[in-house]
């Protein structure tokens, strides 16, 4: 239990710094290439993210839970990484060579070319990443200083190069070179702990793998496919708006999330070594991700006028709505990536994940098309929570038949308990001032305050743990 919690800790730091860099940013670019030129580069990233997908081919999954399997066996741990980083690299090349030819035949990609080619980096890069080695292996310390170090380096370059509307390629051109630093960094890394093996064999992956890639590429097309049908239905300021809403959720669901990310492998293990353990685990891993994502989008919703005013200035304004609408991710995602994600994985099951996800696209296209053209980009918000609730749902039903799950007991209670008491006192503090910052401030501290002393006032378990761990940490260091 030790080194989970030190693994979430550091996964905890390392999302933290996926979101305050990219946070940082984005509250610079935005006012420096305003909604227009932020909607240009979301909408060719987006372009180019799906060849990334198709690159990765569902490799990052699969990939940390074999590496898990193997990492105390270091002639398998270096044959496996060798296998799958040879998939990796076959599909890469093909996406790119898929990706240029799209690029280049297309005349609305060719009339921003430079664009499209710095963005279509991120493909390229792909072929380095092997992120899943260092989770497979459990080093997410090393993954937390990289992350920093590469971090850094790109915020000082955005801030240094991007100086007015007409630097978009620019932002665009680093955006994408970050990527490849954090890739290069790995590669140099991992001959510590692997070695390219002659001894392989690559179709026993396979079968695997192409289930998980289509899985994922369905997923990460109903994801995206709102950016790419407002970019051809409406305006760029409305990408532009919608981007940097979503981006604000997408960065609360990566920190909400990064808690129980580092279940994976030990569920992996466990589920296969100990099921009581297993269950236990993942009842924990409910427990704390509703105790976080209660108080957070009851804050957001709240706060959501306040917080893009602070984060990217009056003329983003538009996108508060649509901050509201996709609140509700908050309550979702983090919750789906455990159940229907992480636990699928883990109990062999992602072959059965597949019907989720086509009937989502279908859902999410008929939507954003009924949608976009009468709301622009809160249509598209709409379009993607119920999308993200069906595709949910039918996960959910498939899973409960495989693993023991509950979702009421006297702690999730607790933390509901805990929120109700929290939202007037976001409410009222929230208009003590006339300053947007200063309201955010003074109603969020306030707001987790309460949040933290109604939940140790009714004894709420996870608070419990938390105290009693940081207890034995200190008399261990007397």
């Amino acid at each position: 239990m030790n080194r989970i919690i030190k693994n979430s800790i550091f996964n905890v730091i390392y999302t933290f710094l996926n979101i305050a860099f990219p946070l940082i940013t984005s509250m610079y670019i935005s006012r420096v290439l305003q909604p227009a030129g932020v909607g240009t580069v979301a909408y060719a990233q987006t372009i180019a993210s799906y060849f990334v997908s198709f690159a990765c081919a569902g490799m990052g999954i699969y990939a940390l839970r074999e590496m898990a399997k193997a990492r105390e066996d270091p002639e398998r741990r270096s044959k496996v990484f060798t296998e799958l980083f040879l998939i990796n690299a076959a599909t890469t090349m093909f996406a790119l060579i898929v990706y240029v030819v799209m690029v280049l035949s297309v005349e609305r990609f060719r009339t921003d070319l430079v664009l499209f080619f710095c963005t279509g980096l991120l493909i390229v890069f792909q072929f380095l990443n092997i992120d899943w080695l260092y989770q497979g292996l459990e080093h997410y310390g090393y993954i937390t200083a990289r992350s920093f170090v590469v971090k850094v380096l790109s915020l000082v370059a955005i801030i240094f190069f991007v100086r007015n509307e007409n630097d978009y390629i620019i932002y665009a051109l680093i955006s994408s070179l970050a990527i490849g630093g954090n890739s290069i960094f790995n590669i140099i890394n991992a001959r510590k702990y692997v070695k390219f093996s002659k001894n392989i064999s690559i179709k026993p992956h396979l079968v695997s793998i192409i289930f998980i890639a289509i899985v994922t590429y369905l997923a990460d097309l109903y994801s995206k496919i709102d950016i790419t049908m407002l970019g051809v239905i409406t305006t760029k300021e409305n990408v532009g708006y919608y981007t940097y809403a979503h981006k604000i959720i997408e960065f609360i669901i990566l920190l909400c999330v990064a808690v129980s990310t580092v279940l994976m492998p030990r569920l992996s293990l466990l589920y296969e070594t100990n099921k009581e353990k297993f269950e236990k685990l993942v009842d924990m891993g409910i427990k704390v991700l509703v105790f976080i994502t209660l108080p957070v989008f009851f804050g957001v919703m709240l706060l959501s006028e306040q917080a893009v005013e602070v984060l990217y200035g009056e003329s983003f304004l538009p996108a508060v709505p649509t901050v509201r609408i996709l609140a509700l991710m908050i309550l979702i995602k983090p919750l789906a990536n455990l159940l229907c994600y992480q636990l699928m994985i883990s109990t062999g099951n992602e072959k059965k994940r597949l019907p989720a996800f086509i009937a989502a696209v279908i859902i999410n296209i008929g939507l954003n098309s009924f949608l976009i053209p009468m709301m622009q980009q809160n249509g598209a918000a709409i379009a993607s929570v119920i999308s993200e609730l069906v595709v949910n749902l039918i996960q959910i039903l498939v899973i409960i038949k495989i693993v023991k799950i509950s979702f009421v007991n006297k702690t999730l209670l607790k933390s509901v308990i805990a929120a109700a008491v929290m939202i007037p006192v976001v409410v009222i503090t929230s208009h003590l001032s006339d300053n947007a910052f200063i309201q955010l401030a003074v109603a969020a501290v306030s707001g987790v305050i309460v949040y933290f002393l109604v939940g140790i006032l009714l004894k709420n378990e996870l608070i419990t743990l938390v105290f009693s761990t940081v207890r034995s940490k200190l008399k261990k260091g007397d």
